[in-house]
């Protein structure tokens, strides 16, 4: 669930319901009992609602979104009552997220040119799609990300026809005074060192990846991280989405590249829970992952990076796999088959190195048994090399 105070006295808040927010509630304190009442209530299975300050904390959204489509209520917490307006009703392809400035709505629409997002304006008391002005489109084949307003300044993360991202920050007021920060990355990495690196080949570096269901990578202060600084490792924070899907891959494709990985509740089985229509979550993770079932060319495309149907014979990092038993997101039996697919790739390796008269690879295995999963809170198995 998520909240945002309107006011010292009155909160906004979503509920969390079968892993979906699907309502908007109103708590209020200025009376001498407490009242609750109802907002908004989103029936559509694949859509999911939440609540959301402006940076300049005058407006109240209600972003009711799913992997395609987008309607977005305001609530004006400078005028009472604090009842809710429309800004644009659903439109098929149609994605919008609303900031506002100085009496107007900034909007990151997807209206520009192939459907990708581009930057409008509109004005608080026509805030329809009929009213959206264009601020900035970015050149061709450069893709906008993610927009935040910062004083009177709009910035957008972008990403470049070569792959790289870059920040791009305009003056709301001037629109056409652009200016754009390149740092030549392709996927944004935030790197800890205590000492000089020249590089990262010649250090020890734990690198930490995750991103999903609308949490981002936890950066905490933890003071075993600390440890590892002063010992002279460096820290490697990736900044993407479903982290385990591009890791446990990496292990497929270049295992030589890690000694260690932790997969921690991982989806690992991206082709065999998007053909599942009856597992939570499936039917509007399609819209990021693909439909297999109906699409033969998105078969073909998560077939190609599935971890677990990429898995083969050969020498694997040690892997640590956790994942939890009551874990609706992330169903068990995926992360079992998984074990059990790389344990049986794993033996197979050992069986024909042994034969060639190669040294033969160990294989230690800690944790569930095979069979129904145990009653305990957490399955844990360890594949080592």
């Amino acid at each position: 669930m998520g909240e945002e105070w309107a006011t010292d006295d009155v909160l906004f808040y979503t509920t969390l319901e079968a892993l979906r927010c699907s309502r908007v509630f109103r708590l209020s304190l200025t009376s001498a009992e407490t009242e609750i009442t109802s907002v908004h209530e989103e029936t559509r299975p694949e859509v999911f609602v939440e609540v959301a300050l402006s940076r300049d904390q005058r407006m109240l959204s209600i972003n009711c979104t799913s992997r395609t489509t987008s309607e977005v209520l305001l609530v004006n917490l400078t005028t009472s009552p604090f009842e809710p307006f429309l800004v644009q009703p659903r439109q098929l392809d149609l994605l919008y997220h609303v900031e506002h400035w100085r009496g107007r709505l900034i909007i990151l629409a997807s209206t520009g040119p192939g459907q990708e997002y581009q930057v409008v304006q509109a004005p608080l008391s026509k805030p329809s799609m009929d009213s959206w002005i264009p601020l900035f489109t970015p050149e061709p084949g450069t893709i906008i990300k993610d927009m935040d307003i910062v004083g009177n300044h709009c910035v957008l993360v972008a990403k470049t026809p070569a792959d790289e991202f870059i920040l791009t920050v305009f003056p709301l007021a001037s629109p056409k005074e652009v200016h754009t920060v390149q740092d030549g990355t392709s996927v944004p990495i935030t790197l800890f060192h205590t000492l000089p690196v020249g590089d990262l080949r010649e250090v020890p570096l734990l690198v930490h990846v995750y991103g999903a269901y609308g949490q981002d990578l936890n950066m905490e202060f933890r003071p075993e991280m600390r440890l590892l600084l002063e010992q002279g490792w460096t820290l490697a924070y990736c900044h993407i989405s479903a982290g385990a899907v591009p890791v446990a891959a990496l292990c497929n494709t270049h295992p030589h590249m890690m000694r260690a990985v932790t997969l921690q509740a991982p989806f690992l089985d991206v082709l065999g829970i998007m053909t599942d229509p009856s597992l939570p979550l499936t039917l509007e993770d399609r819209e990021e992952w693909g439909d297999p079932v109906g699409n033969p060319q998105h078969k073909l495309s998560i077939s190609s990076y599935c971890p677990l149907y990429n898995i083969t014979p050969q020498p694997y990092p040690s892997i640590l796999l956790t994942a939890y038993r009551d874990d609706s997101r992330i169903p068990l039996a995926g992360v079992l088959r998984y074990s059990q697919t790389l344990k049986s790739a794993i033996n197979a390796y050992s069986t024909t190195k042994s034969k060639s008269g190669s040294p033969q690879v160990s294989v230690f295995i800690y944790g569930a048994a095979p069979g129904p999963p145990s009653a305990s809170t957490q399955e844990k198995e360890i594949a080592e090399l």
